[in-house]
Formats: C-alpha cells, structure tokens, sequence
C-alpha cells in the first residue's frame, strides 16, 4: 500500500475471530494487517475475569503496534442475545412493554458491564419495526410495532449508553421488520407498498440520528422500492440507501457499517472486489466480518488494490478510513 495514496485499510475493517485469550491469530491481523476493530462473541467468552484479560491484552497489544486505542464490540441487545452472558438484562420486546425506569435501569446495568469488561462498542440497539410477519429470529430483539414508540425508547437506549461511555450501532438500516427470511442465512427483499411503510421504517432511525448515535448498521436487505433493477442491490451497497437517504436526508454524520459479511445473504453471491467497490463508493465506512479470517484479509486486499488503481475509489476509502482513525484517536 502506497502512503501517499491511500490510507491504511485495516482500519475499515472489523473482525471476530477464535479463542478465549490473545492469541497468534490477533497477533497477525494486527501486526499484518492493522486491523484494530474487534467483535467479541459467545465463542470468546468464558469468564468476567477471563473476559478482562483478553480485552486488556487485545488493547495492550494494539497501543503498542498501532499507536491507537481498539474498538472492542459485542452484540448485548439483552434477552437472548447476550454476549456477556452473565449480564442479565430484559429483552426488546420486554423493555418496549415495560417503563422508562425498567429501561434506564436494565441500560446503566449494560453500559457499566461492558465498560468494566473493556468494551467499548454495544452493537445495538435493534431499531427494526416488528409486523405481525417479523421472524422469531428477530421480534424479541424489537421495541415494539409502533414506530413512534420504537424511535422514543430506542433515542432513551442510545443517549443513556453513550452518556456512560459506550459508543452504539443502530441497526438495521432502514429496517427488517418486514422480512421474511433470515439474513444469516439467505438473500432477502423488503417490499413497502407504500411511502408511507417506507417512513415507518424509518422514523426510528431519523430519531437515532437525532439523538447523535454514533453508528448504524445498515442491512443485507435489498428494497426494490428504491432500486427497480432486476437484480438490487443489498442496502449496504447501494448508493441510495447509503449516500442518498442515509447521509443526505437523514442527515447521519457517524460511522456507517456493513453487517457481518459472513452471512449467508452476502457471503458467496459477491467477489470481495464487488463488496468493497460497491460498499466503499456507496457511504459505508466500516466492513464487518466476523467468522472467516481469510474473508477479511480478501476484503482488505480489495481495498488495497482498489485504492492503488482507482483514484475516485481512493478518496472515497481515504475519506472512511480517516473518519474511523479519528475516532480511535478520540478514545485515547
């Protein structure tokens, strides 16, 4: 990689990876490939205190290689999906039935936890919209089927986390509560009927935004309303969905995010040139890619050479890479 040209790669890039301690795996992919964003899950967790050491050793390591402080996320949405499994704390759903007590109460529980296991980044909260059609996968990670009340607890959600020092993802842009397969493990479409559907997806959203989250995740969905091709484009590749909607008019100033790019909605039906071409030149900021090392050291090398040959695709790229660096630097 050139330095004139083009700003380092590896800090687009965040990954999940195997094991409960630090280990050669971590070692490389920063020493090689300065990746320095990092997504724990259950996999990686046995204990509190073996928890505090990885995630002490991971920022050790990273300071002293890449002079930054690291990203370390875990999904902990409450319920079920619960990284720290030993936090116990209601899920969406309940908290969507429950008071602005239950919820502040069941968020400071959250926020002090991850803090004190050295994290720093909660992948939440879900912003989706439930229908009577939503999968069991995903209704109890909702608020609710209102998007009024999705946007007012969902707004709570972010500001009390980010008040207590955890940086949050919403997710899933512009919303799947309309689906009807699952993501992680099949290509899917979210068909509005109407603009009126459209805006109901989305109030959440705007309300995050409003309420200055620091991420959103945008989905694998494709949204024929906004893309008529034969074949459309998952939002996270689209320039409309990202740039368009998501930057212009929603007028989101924070870090945009792929979702995991092992899911079987996106991993096999793109090269990695397609993913960081397209995400890259569509507003994302971030890959997200959390089962398959080789995946992600694919979509950094398809960075690198996309940078090297192409020089609207280089500043697009530069232009994410200093967004995520700066935020490194912030946390130090």
């Amino acid at each position: 990689m050139k330095s004139d040209q083009v700003v380092e790669a590896g800090a687009r890039i965040w990954v999940g990876f195997q094991g409960t301690s630090f280990n050669g795996e971590l070692k490389e992919l920063i020493d090689e490939y300065r990746i320095s964003g990092f997504v724990l899950f259950r996999r990686n967790i046995e204990s509190s205190g073996q928890l505090k050491e990885l995630t002490s050793s991971i920022r050790k390591y990273v300071r002293s290689k890449l002079d930054r402080e690291p990203n370390i996320a875990v999904d902990q949405e409450g319920g079920s999906v619960r990284r720290l499994f030993f936090v116990e704390t209601p899920s969406a759903e309940e908290l969507g039935k429950g008071s602005d007590a239950d919820l502040s109460s069941a968020v400071y529980k959250t926020a002090v936890s991850l803090r004190s296991h050295g994290i720093n980044v909660n992948l939440a909260p879900v912003l989706d919209v439930a229908t009577p059609k939503t999968p069991e996968f995903l209704r109890s990670r909702c608020f609710g089927s209102d998007p009024a009340l999705v946007a007012r607890i969902g707004s709570l959600w972010i500001e009390l986390h980010q008040k207590h020092g955890i940086r949050c993802v919403a997710k899933h842009y512009p919303g799947l509560g309309r689906a009807t397969l699952d993501p992680h493990k099949e290509e899917l479409s979210i068909y509005w009927l109407t603009p009126q559907q459209m805006w109901q997806d989305l109030q959440p959203f705007s309300a995050a935004v409003s309420s200055r989250v620091w991420g959103i995740m945008v989905s694998h969905a494709s949204y024929p309303l906004w893309n008529s091709t034969p074949r459309a484009k998952p939002a996270f590749m689209s320039d409309l969905a990202c740039r368009e909607w998501l930057r212009k008019r929603l007028s989101f100033q924070g870090i945009v995010f792929s979702d995991d790019l092992d899911m079987g909605a996106v991993k096999g039906k793109f090269t990695a040139e397609e993913i960081a071409w397209n995400a890259t030149m569509a507003g994302v900021d971030c890959f997200l890619v959390c089962n398959d090392i080789n995946h992600a050291i694919e979509i950094h090398s398809a960075l690198v050479e996309l940078a090297d040959r192409d020089k609207l695709f280089c500043k697009h790229h530069s232009y994410s890479a200093y967004r995520l660096l700066d935020q490194h630097r912030q946390l130090l």
